[in-house]
């Protein structure tokens, strides 16, 4: 049976795929919850409010050594044994061109609202019937269930690293948005948009291990919207490579995820992770749900 609510949607469906063993989750909760575990449980230290400038390498035979971080709040000295590893989402390049690497992986622009419903037995929470049930997907259209909260997701935008909707993106994406939850026309009005950049790399790899000719120099970055789902499996993927485990329970070639033949050490090559894709393109590029207007792109 379909979804009562896709009854509402603004074309006739006749049939929908069901995906018996998929679900939902709420990234920010996970990363959350997950950075508190890791506080808690394993003593880990969070610098919040602390931004990376940049490294100071040194040669040590023919490799890289990372020997220092430049932060906002001062140098930190790294040991020759502590590997960095830099998990910077759509920021990794930016970084890693700050020590003359070329890294390809670049921000794709999502558009979210993400509605908060008032608490079961509340006046005005909507009904049963008007709340999707489990998550939606109309094109390239997402409607999650996430407990008292509905997120409608879309939009793939090549712009830069600037995290504020593009007015012109944002109006058409709020159009069909809304559309998709016409009986949630009161809370959608009431939340604006928000974005956030998906690091995507070249060929849709992860990057995943050392960076070629360095010491204590590893990337874990690239999955795309996928970084969140993946996470604990890439952290256990890259721990193993690290400390030179057997690999082999992974039923996969661990080095094909490797930065090796991708990330180059290139000073020339690196002045391009710092230029926003528009710059380079003249233009931006949206994908974008369009079946009401064929002609949109």
């Amino acid at each position: 049976e379909l979804d009562k609510t896709i009854q509402s949607w603004p074309k006739e469906v006749q049939f929908a795929d069901f995906e018996t063993e998929s679900t939902a989750g709420n990234s920010e909760i996970f990363t959350k919850t997950l950075a508190d575990i890791c506080k808690t449980e394993f003593g880990v230290t969070i610098d919040t409010n602390t931004e990376v400038m940049g490294f100071e390498l040194k040669k040590k035979g023919t490799k890289d050594i990372v020997t220092a971080l430049h932060t906002s709040n001062g140098i930190l000295n790294i040991g020759e044994d502590t590997e960095v590893i830099v998990a910077a989402g759509s920021w990794t390049p930016k970084l890693l061109s700050t020590c003359g690497f070329f890294c390809p992986v670049y921000p794709m622009k999502g558009y979210s609202v993400a509605m908060d419903l008032p608490p079961e037995g509340s006046p005005n929470r909507p009904l049963d019937i008007d709340i999707p049930s489990r998550m939606l997907i109309d094109n390239k259209m997402y409607i999650s269930r996430l407990g008292n909260q509905v997120r409608v997701t879309s939009v793939g935008e090549f712009s830069g690293w600037n995290t504020a909707p593009d007015p012109k993106v944002n109006k058409e994406f709020r159009i069909e948005a809304r559309a998709h939850v016409p009986a949630l026309a009161e809370f959608f009005d009431a939340t604006p948009t928000r974005c956030g950049l998906r690091p995507y790399s070249a060929d849709g790899i992860i990057l995943l291990g050392r960076v070629e000719n360095t010491e204590n120099l590893s990337l874990n970055v690239g999955p795309g919207f996928n970084g969140w789902k993946i996470c604990l499996g890439a952290a256990d993927v890259l721990a193993a490579t690290l400390n030179k485990d057997d690999t082999s329970h992974f039923r996969f070639d661990c080095s094909k995820l490797a930065p090796s033949n991708r990330v180059k050490s290139s000073p020339i090559l690196s002045i391009l992770n710092t230029i926003t894709s528009s710059e380079l393109l003249k233009d931006k590029y949206c994908l974008i749900n369009s079946d009401r207007d064929p002609s949109r792109s």
